[in-house]
């Protein structure tokens, strides 16, 4: 299925990303397939589509050319579910950018909108309409609305649901009650409750996504045990040692955990290091950290700022980008409002 489209062609040159986006438009307007109730893969675009994502986004990183072809295929498709399937994948690459569009994203979301409500009922338009609140959802994520994704990801869950894509649905699950929990540590009132959700969502990814599916694979043995154990590190709550084994295993076990996962890896071994209390291992881990991304980066920050001195909680605040929680946490812990850090407060190993 990936060698439908060429990832090769995404070269950031305007003649190969147009010969791309002619590929990918000639076999959207020709596909008569559609999401099946337990198999949201049987729409050979849709799948087609994330297999691409892979080798341009996820490993190269290149997402604004994924999402300059994407755009290109959007405005040369004629069937009106293949156009919004790509408007939704150009709305992908857009958010996660470096640099997002805002202006641009707010008009796909309205566009994306028209055109399924246009729609004929049935499963593609019940798998566009679960697409489009989960990429929502995570835009608003990255603004730092986190009941607002919650409540788009839980209306995700429902549609996939409804769809028989119970993959789908576990993954929106799971994303809602990461948004809820990020609210509740941003707002400094995380609960018992809010980790037995989150828990049992990750968990129910793990149990659901099991296909080789790269979406499902990720999903199981990257987010899913990410998320678990970077809210235990983020809140200072130590879990019980065949938790912490558990959810390790499968994050180490995923493929690119020695490459592109590798730097995260790495700050959440040094967080499970400060919560056994080995401070000169923690130290040690967290100051090796060097990322691009801010989820990684801010971990090690929060680490080292628990070990060594609250500079490291200034450069959450000013440097932490769409980490908001991460954010606004730090910013109540310098003005006294939580007490995470440890009485001393400087160390050197």
């Amino acid at each position: 299925m990936s060698a439908i489209f060429n990832p090769g062609l995404a070269t950031g040159k305007h003649t190969d990303h147009q010969a791309l986006a002619r590929q990918i438009a000639a076999f959207v307007d020709a596909d008569t397939t559609e999401p099946e109730q337990s198999n949201r893969d049987a729409w050979k675009s849709d799948h087609a589509l994330r297999e691409l994502e892979k080798p341009v986004g996820y490993d190269a990183g290149q997402w604004d050319r994924y999402t300059d072809i994407c755009s290109r295929a959007a405005s040369l498709v004629k069937n009106p579910s293949g156009k919004t399937l790509l408007l939704l994948a150009q709305f992908n690459g857009e958010r996660r950018a470096e640099d997002p569009n805002v202006a641009l994203i707010k008009q796909l979301i309205g566009k994306s909108k028209t055109l399924i409500d246009l729609l004929e009922s049935g499963p593609r338009k019940d798998r566009l309409w679960s697409l489009r609140d989960y990429h929502i959802g995570i835009w608003c994520r990255h603004i730092g609305d986190y009941l607002l994704a919650a409540q788009q990801q839980d209306e995700s869950a429902s549609r996939a649901r409804a769809l028989g894509d119970m993959p789908g649905a576990s993954i929106a699950h799971l994303c809602a009650a990461v948004e809820r929990f990020n609210h509740a540590l941003a707002a400094g009132v995380v609960s018992d409750e809010i980790f037995i959700e989150l828990d049992a969502a990750a968990k129910q990814v793990v149990s659901t996504c099991t296909d080789n599916d790269t979406t499902q694979i990720r999903w199981r043995l990257y987010n899913a045990p990410a998320h678990v154990l970077l809210a235990h590190i983020w809140t200072d709550k130590p879990l019980a040692q065949n938790e912490s084994s558990f959810w390790m295993n499968l994050l180490t076990e995923h493929p690119n955990t020695t490459e592109n996962y590798k730097p995260l890896v790495t700050a959440i071994q040094a967080g499970l290091a400060y919560l056994a209390n080995q401070r000169s291992e923690a130290y040690r881990l967290a100051s090796e950290v060097v990322s691009a991304d801010k989820q990684t980066l801010m971990t090690a920050h929060l680490i080292l700022a628990r070990l060594a001195a609250d500079t490291h909680l200034r450069i959450i605040d000013e440097f932490g980008g769409e980490m908001h929680q991460l954010r606004r946490f730090a910013r109540r812990i310098l003005a006294g409002d939580a007490s995470v850090l440890p009485t001393e407060r400087t160390y050197a190993p």
